[in-house]
This record gives C-alpha cells, sequence and structure tokens, in this order.
C-alpha cells in the first residue's frame, strides 16, 4: 500500500467518537433522577486516569481498572457505589459503548482525505476494548491493520516518545513535519507529539465547551478547513 503525505495521525477515545456521551447515556439508563451542575465525566475522567495507571503498572488486573474508575465515579458523585451499583452501570456502559457508530460527517471527511493523505490511529488502552471499539466504528475501513498502534500491544502509551517513534518507523522516509497527530488530551497526544517535532491540531469530537485557553476543533468540517488551510488537503 503506497504511502501519501501528509500522515494525518488520530487518536480515538473522545477524538472519533465522544467518550463523554457514552458516559453521560449510561449514567442516565442507571439514574434517571440524578441531576447536578458539576461536570460529572470530568470526574470519570480523573477516576480513569488513576486507575489506568495503576493498570499500566501492573498494580491492578484489567477487570479490577474498570470496576475502580466506576466505583471512584459514582462514590464521588454521592450515588450508590454498591458492587451490585457498580457492576450494573459498568455492563450498561459497555452495553451502550459496543453500539457506539461513527458519525455521519466522519464518513465525508475520510472519504475526501483518503487518497490525498495516509490515515493512522494511535491509542493508548487495552488491545481487545480498543479493538472492540474499532470494529464498532468500521474504522477498518480507511485504517489498515498495519497501521494501528495500540498501547497495550505496543508495550509503550502516550506520551512516551516510542510510542511515536513507532509511527515513524512504520515511514522511514517521511520527515517529521509531515507527521500530524489529531486529538484530544493535550499532554498525550499533543504534547507528545511536539516532544518529537510532529506537528498538532487539538480535536475533540462534540466538544461545545473548553475550560482551557486553547478551544479545539470539535467536528470533521472544522478539521477539514483546517488541513485545506495548512495546505495538506486540496479539494
Amino acid at each position: 500500500m503506497a504511502n501519501k503525505t501528509p500522515i494525518l495521525v488520530f487518536d480515538l477515545d473522545d477524538t472519533l467518537y465522544s467518550k463523554q456521551q457514552v458516559f453521560l447515556t449510561a449514567l442516565k439508563q442507571c439514574y434517571p433522577t440524578f441531576t447536578t451542575d458539576i461536570d460529572v465525566y470530568k470526574v470519570y475522567q480523573e477516576k480513569s486516569e488513576i486507575a489506568f495507571e495503576l493498570f499500566t503498572n501492573g498494580q491492578i488486573t484489567l477487570e479490577e481498572n474498570h470496576l475502580s474508575r466506576v466505583e471512584g465515579t459514582l462514590s464521588a458523585l454521592g450515588l450508590d457505589s454498591s458492587k451490585e451499583s457498580v457492576i450494573h452501570f459498568k455492563e450498561t456502559y459497555q452495553y451502550v459503548m459496543d453500539h457506539i457508530e461513527l458519525d455521519k460527517e466522519w464518513y465525508d471527511f475520510f472519504y475526501k482525505v483518503t487518497n490525498r493523505s495516509t490515515l493512522v490511529l494511535l491509542t493508548n488502552g487495552p488491545t481487545s476494548h480498543q479493538s472492540k471499539k474499532i470494529t464498532s466504528l468500521g474504522l477498518e475501513k480507511w485504517f489498515d491493520s498495519s497501521r494501528i498502534f495500540i498501547s497495550e500491544t505496543t508495550g509503550v502509551p502516550k506520551p512516551q516518545a516510542e510510542a511515536f517513534m513507532s509511527v515513524e518507523r512504520l515511514f522511514p522516509d517521511v520527515r517529521r513535519n509531515d507527521f500530524w497527530m489529531i486529538g484530544d488530551d493535550l499532554t498525550n497526544d499533543i504534547e507528545g507529539a511536539r516532544n518529537r517535532d510532529w506537528n498538532t491540531i487539538y480535536f475533540k469530537f462534540g466538544e461545545e465547551k473548553s475550560d482551557v485557553n486553547a478551544k479545539p476543533l470539535s467536528n470533521p468540517k472544522e478539521l477539514l478547513l483546517k488541513l485545506e488551510k495548512e495546505a495538506l488537503i486540496s479539494l
């Protein structure tokens, strides 16, 4: 398969679909009367990061990782966090996650860029879970299996330099400034890529508000315009 520049490297979670929407849908199904003014998804993100780090370091199992993030979130929100409730939420969340679909705007985006660039997927997470998401979203249509990098499989998560170097080694004749990292995490995606002298695009699918100074792009149309502006894609 011929390589075309630029090399567009996509994150998965909260970049190609909204993990926040999955969480909120599951929360609403399990706790239909629950309302709050705080950003409940941010609580879940914080608990997830703590649990994932423990899993990555080998301190807890994958199953304990999933249960820990749920228990910690429900407890922090003042909701029933009994073992039964944690398992019920986990199962509901997984059901919603297993039925995610790629937004229609992405189809138009990929059809327009697939012959003008090379697409790579670079994601942190357990191989089995990330692979399920990739299949549910139908991403194999645009991302060749040799260009999908999952941290548990490679053994190196972002933002470690080796995660990005693994992608570089796949394209030995491509200059670093032809790599473009597109992702939602300012540390794992943006800072990690910049440390390898890659170009970056801060993108968070469906993001309507941001508590950081740099507001991310939030939909495929905006991303396509950005790529055109940077003279990366000519349509």
